[in-house]
């Protein structure tokens, strides 16, 4: 009877985790709960509803489950995996809208150190608290016992001799690693030790293992890495023919890859300063095509022996010193093709060590020794080189005069540049508008037609600039092309309505600032200009035609109804039909003192009062200058607003409006604030000196607006700015005055602390583990920002919401590490 117990329970575990494998979570939880039912004291089923409630975000549940499953393993076989996914439970983190409610990075460790306890627990375990534990001799001890548990795992053999290289202890990674060398028989453990052989000037050993990690490589893919490690040991021998002739047939064999660079660069190393016909024939070969432009990285990369962690490959020398024969050679060449290759190499090693302006002067160049064809690829180029000097100068408040004349000659030379630079007018035109440059502005609007310009968002920008370099016709122009292709919008129509003025054109100056204050009814700035354009408008009405000139003015007020909001409208039905019951009313026209005002209202004084003052700026009431007996004034009601205000309130009650209409901005509630712990931080802030506190709180503030209305790209700009300003002041507030960090090709970059940008801040921390190992707010930041904060890179990628997301988590993340 027990067997075929025991039978069923297994068909139905089997079914269950079938149906969870293939996606079908409904199907699998069903049968969990059935097997409850039938096999109570069975922990299977809680188990993997545990694990089906945990991918589908339901922490508690998720808890609830595995902690139920745990009390049921009287056998203590299950409990390592029950253990780890529990530890996967307190540490998953989710993005705000589906927070963890349970994250807990002290209950998530404790629980995978919990796994290790029981005789049998996944292999991840191991890998997970490698990203927790901080402590080097800690993570040693983790995989010294992971290797006892998992012999056959070489992943965590390469980990430990990487922990001990990155520390210094050589001797105890190449212990680590000849320990299993016979058992593994591995390429990629082959290989780190010839580079260990190699860091002691142990040549022969060194390439007697290289090859023979070659002799078992399996990897065709990886098999020029290899090839490229044995000429670094024979050049670094002294042996350079040798390092030579493997440089060339490396790059052979890769020039049709983006691995052509370690080839080419080695032969350009190997070759004497008198006699550069190698590396030239080389050069002279290679066609001029988007390879010759780095992005991320040199080469195919991630490249893999026989292991899932990667292999790391560099160039021979450090770009600088590869630039310095790069340009010994430039000196005895009169080809324009291959001074113009030279140049495109570079370009792209400045780029690759975040030389803007080294970058945009040899993309210039090869441009010009290029001249005879054009590459597109090149002209983009040349567009982010611009786009990212542009930027650094903004950001460090340096003249940009230079840089956007020099800009505008090659606009003006070069028609397919033109072209490709409209996807970055934009941004440039709104930064030059931000920093009041108004003559720049116009330098560069000049290159483009109207046509061009019709696609971008600038004419309003445009416009400004002509109004304030007084040029009238040409900035009503521009506000009128804005006006056909984007529509009406307050600050438009009020920019509009001040020429007009100017002009003493005022009825279409009123007509501007009536539909400005249709859109935005509170704006004080517009409705001042109205105010004083309908003054001196009066006085004109008081010399000829007044009457008709006000009975046009009422007329015209009427549109405005439309954008009344509700309260408004029901306000004015209320205060007209009380209006109609007084004793003096005489047509349209009744002695009102303020006090009374509230009552014909049906509304407090102080909103009577407002609604008082915004019903005389729109011309719903005018105040006249004549007074009853008592002295109180007359004010004459617009006699059109009653029909339409009928009209209109009726249109109301018979209209299902969507519920966002009437919500807006009302998103932005107390509750929200309090989930993003708002107060408490703003409280916090406070605290910080006064010369940081205003910049920190304005910025805070200015993030938490952009992400919670759901403006993403400023969420990301403003996460990046935010983060480089809070950064600077954690490190001020450490004393520190000078930044130094290596960069990617281990050169030390120093720099004063007011000169750093987001980058160097962001190495500098992360070098210095002030916030520990592997601070993933700071890497994701980095990541995302650096690569949307240029629109090159946008158009090719897509920013959505979970980008913004990171962006926002993470500056958050650091804003609470530092204060």
């Amino acid at each position: 009877m027990t067997n075929k117990v025991d039978d069923k329970y297994k068909i139905m575990i089997a079914s269950a985790w079938e149906k969870y494998n293939k996606k079908d979570f409904v199907g699998a939880k069903k049968i969990c709960i059935q097997i409850n039912n039938d096999f109570p004291d069975k922990l299977g089923a809680n188990y993997l509803l545990g694990i089906i409630y945990l991918d589908e975000d339901k922490f508690i549940d998720s808890s609830k489950e595995l902690k139920i499953a745990l009390t049921k393993d009287y056998e203590k076989n299950a409990g390592g995996f029950i253990n780890y996914t529990l530890g996967r439970n307190y540490g998953k983190q989710t993005y705000i809208g589906n927070e963890n409610p349970l994250y807990d990075k002290d209950l998530s460790r404790k629980y995978f150190e919990q796994a290790l306890e029981y005789e049998k627990y996944p292999e991840n375990t191991i890998t997970e608290l490698h990203y927790i534990y901080q402590n080097n001799y800690k993570i040693i001890q983790l995989f010294k016992d992971a290797i006892k548990k998992f012999p056959e795992n070489l992943d965590f053999v390469i980990t430990l001799s990487d922990i001990y290289l990155k520390i210094g202890e050589v001797d105890n990674q190449k212990k680590v690693l000849l320990a299993v060398k016979n058992k593994f028989n591995s390429t990629h453990l082959l290989y780190k030790l010839s580079k260990i052989e190699l860091s002691i000037k142990n040549f022969e050993k060194s390439r007697e293992l290289i090859n023979q990690a070659k002799g078992i490589n399996v990897n065709p893919k990886s098999e020029f890495a290899l090839q490229l490690e044995l000429a670094n040991i024979y050049y670094s021998e002294g042996n350079i023919n040798k390092a030579k002739e493997i440089f060339f047939d490396n790059f052979n064999k890769e020039k049709n890859t983006d691995n052509f660079w370690f080839g080419l660069i080695g032969v350009l190393m190997c070759v004497d300063n008198k006699d550069y016909d190698d590396f030239t024939i080389l050069l002279s070969k290679m066609e001029i095509t988007k390879q010759f432009i780095i992005d991320d990285w040199f080469g195919d990369m991630p490249i893999y022996f026989d292991s899932s962690i990667c292999v790391g490959i560099y160039l021979l020398e450090n770009e600088k010193d590869v630039i310095k024969k790069l340009n010994v050679l430039k000196k005895r060449q009169t080809d324009k093709d291959i001074l113009g290759k030279i140049e495109l190499l570079k370009y792209s090693l400045y780029k690759n060590i975040g030389e803007e302006t080294l970058c945009l002067n040899t993309i210039k160049k090869s441009i010009k020794y290029l001249n005879t064809y054009h590459y597109d690829f090149l002209f983009i180029e040349l567009r982010e080189a611009y786009h990212s000097v542009f930027y650094n100068l903004i950001e460090s408040d340096k003249s940009i005069d230079d840089l956007i004349i020099d800009l505008s000659a090659i606009l003006k030379e070069e028609y397919s540049f033109r072209k490709v630079f409209l996807s970055s007018l934009e941004f440039i035109i709104q930064e030059l508008h931000n920093q009041k440059e108004y003559e720049l502005i116009i330098e560069l609007y000049e290159n483009f037609s109207t046509e061009e310009v019709d696609k971008l968002d600038i004419w309003f920008e445009v416009a400004y600039a002509f109004n304030k370099l007084e040029k009238v016709d040409k900035a009503k122009y521009a506000y009128h092309k804005n006006l056909r292709i984007k529509g009406e919008s307050s600050a438009l129509l009020n920019n509009l309505a001040n020429l007009y003025e100017k002009e003493d054109k005022f009825d279409e100056a009123i007509d501007m600032y009536q539909k400005a204050l249709s859109l935005e009814s509170d704006d004080t700035l517009i409705k001042t200009n109205l105010e004083n354009t309908l003054d001196k408008q009066k006085k004109m009405i008081n010399q000829t035609h007044k009457k008709d000139a006000l009975n046009k003015i009422f007329l015209n007020a009427v549109e405005l109804l439309k954008s009344e909001n509700f309260f408004t409208l029901e306000s004015l039905y209320i205060f007209l039909l009380n209006c109609r019951k007084e004793d003096d009313f005489d047509n349209w026209n009744l002695p009102i003192q303020n006090e009374m005002f509230p009552i014909l209202m049906s509304t407090n004084e102080k909103k009577a009062m407002e609604l008082k003052n915004n019903w005389i700026s729109k011309n719903y009431i005018i105040k006249v200058e004549e007074t009853d007996e008592y002295d109180i004034p007359y004010f004459q009601i617009n006699p059109y607003i009653d029909r339409e205000v009928t009209i209109l309130r009726d249109m109301v009650s018979e209209i299902n409006l969507p519920q966002e209409w009437l919500t807006g901005l009302n998103n932005i509630s107390i509750f929200q604030l309090n989930e993003l712990n708002y107060t408490e931080t703003s409280k916090r802030i406070i605290k910080i000196n006064k010369k940081y506190r205003p910049l920190i709180s304005r910025d805070y503030n200015e993030l938490i607006f952009n992400y919670l209305v759901g403006n993403k790209k400023s969420t990301i700009i403003l996460s990046g700015s935010f983060v480089e300003l809070i950064l600077t002041y954690y490190c001020e507030r450490k004393k520190i005055k000078k930044v130094e960090y290596k960069n990617t090709s281990g050169k030390i970059i120093k720099k004063n602390l007011y000169d750093c940008v987001l980058f160097d801040l962001i190495s500098f921390i992360d070098d210095k583990k002030y916030f520990g190992n592997d601070f993933f707010p700071l890497t994701n930041l980095s990541r995302v920002y650096r690569n949307f904060i240029h629109p090159g890179v946008e158009l090719k990628n897509h920013l959505d919401k979970t980008k913004s997301d990171l962006c926002f988590i993470s500056s958050i993340e650091i804003l609470r590490k530092i204060i």
